[in-house]
């Protein structure tokens, strides 16, 4: 094996002796390769990770991650990415030999109702014919290539394209039940179409609607939920199956929704206005033309996650009478205008730009539901937790969630259906009534 990464993945520290119950037990025998074919057999019936419970610690459980030996490749060059708090810390952490045998292993003390992707990696050009859904790169360090596991028990559809990737869950982790299939339920369509903005220099983008089953162009004008980074809310987080269960449930009222895509979101959707005129001037009054829409700002919501929950803030904030409902989930909000250009003590100084003129100006006509990972790292919880208390003194009515997670579509699919019940549920609506 070259000398250059044994040394690189010594850098990266090796793992502890096994804390996992089970991989002790197999310590024991783990020159018995009957005993080794055993474990394998166990672990390709379960999946992975291995998940234990820790004595005296009952909000916590381990988790061991795993890996079977192929060939002399494997040695040293296996490792793991995204259980460490972030979900793509600057760090990836190798996998130890459960003494001469075929496992490979790391453990984590990890919150017992967490949720979070993982990869499993080896450094770039290992294999010619990987399946690999990322480059990764350590800051001043080598590259590597992030797959799924293969073992996992669980995948999810990744945000970043048509492959999967691994994720793992505690056993407190929140229930996902709006996701899974119901029989009887009858389901919506989804159609697309090209936007195109004359605002915004006739950028083209491709927008998704989404109506209810039984939809009519008749009685009362449907609600509009308007979500933005389109593919992500329609494949990971299957916003139109859960709208579906949601909607048979009668836990919402019957929706349209609009997934909207980004020509680049890093421009469009951080606080600004041309983008903003572009979706209530031009984009609305075509939807208004082709669906059955209320004009009742209070029942319309609009969501985003990250930029998107922070574009979906300022739009409110500038057009309250069309957007009476903001969900944000891990909303931007450490943004301000001149972040990139300003020195680090002058950006510490700025993050609250947006919170900042809700307090400044009237209160508007306007309800949040805001959600935050507790494994995003006080850079996105400090201006989550700040603009709750502000809107909240401001006299707003806030519905305010940390999940145990990262900052992926794969923790907001969990709590994007309590954000629309909070916001525009049927039993809040006949209470208002």
């Amino acid at each position: 094996m070259n000398s250059l990464w044994v040394m690189l993945w010594a850098l990266l520290g090796a793992a502890p002796a096994p804390q996992s119950p089970r991989l002790q037990q197999l310590a024991a025998v783990a020159d018995s390769k009957q005993a080794t074919e055993s474990f394998w057999r166990e672990v390709d019936t379960r999946g992975t990770p291995l998940i234990e419970a820790i004595p005296g610690k009952p909000n916590q459980v381990l988790m061991t991650f795993l890996w079977r030996a192929e060939d002399a490749r494997d040695e040293l060059n296996i490792g793991v990415v995204g259980v460490n708090k972030l979900s793509f810390e600057n760090r990836v952490d190798q996998l130890a030999r459960l003494g001469k045998s075929d496992v490979w292993y790391r453990s984590y003390e990890v919150e017992a109702s967490a949720r979070f992707q993982y990869f499993l990696t080896w450094p770039e050009g290992r294999t010619p014919d990987a399946h690999v859904l990322e480059r990764y790169t350590l800051e001043h360090g080598p590259a590597y290539e992030l797959f799924k596991d293969p073992r996992s028990a669980k995948s999810v559809r990744y945000e970043l394209g048509d492959n999967t990737s691994s994720y793992a869950e505690g056993p407190d982790a929140p229930a996902e039940s709006w996701l899974q299939p119901r029989t009887g339920v009858a389901k919506g369509s989804v159609t697309t179409f090209q936007s195109t903005s004359a605002i915004l220099g006739n950028t083209q983008r491709d927008v998704s609607v989404y109506t209810p089953a039984n939809y009519r162009n008749s009685g009362a004008g449907y609600p509009l939920l308007l979500v933005f980074d389109r593919v992500a809310y329609l494949q990971t987080l299957d916003v139109p199956g859960l709208l579906d269960n949601m909607i048979a449930a009668r836990v919402i009222p019957p929706v349209v929704a609009v997934f909207v895509d980004n020509v680049d979101r890093s421009v469009e959707l951080p606080c600004n206005p041309a983008f903003a005129r572009f979706l209530i001037e031009e984009l609305l009054p075509d939807l208004r033309g082709k669906y059955h829409l209320t004009r009742d700002g209070s029942r319309n919501v609009i969501a985003g996650a990250s930029y998107g929950g922070l574009a979906s803030t300022y739009i409110a904030h500038s057009y309250p009478e069309t957007f009476g409902n903001v969900l944000s989930q891990s909303g931007s909000y450490w943004w301000h205008p001149n972040y990139e250009a300003e020195p680090e003590d002058q950006f510490a100084r700025g993050w609250n730009y947006l919170p900042r003129q809700f307090v400044e100006g009237k209160k508007l006509p306007l309800r949040f539901y805001l959600d935050v990972g507790t494994w995003e790292g006080a850079g996105m919880l400090t201006p989550n937790r700040s603009f709750r208390d502000l809107l909240r003194a401001k006299g707003y009515d806030v519905n305010y969630r940390e999940f145990v997670g990262a900052h992926t579509y794969l923790n907001w699919r969990a709590t994007f259906p309590d954000a629309l019940i909070s916001l525009i549920g049927t039993q809040r609506h006949a209470r208002q009534n």
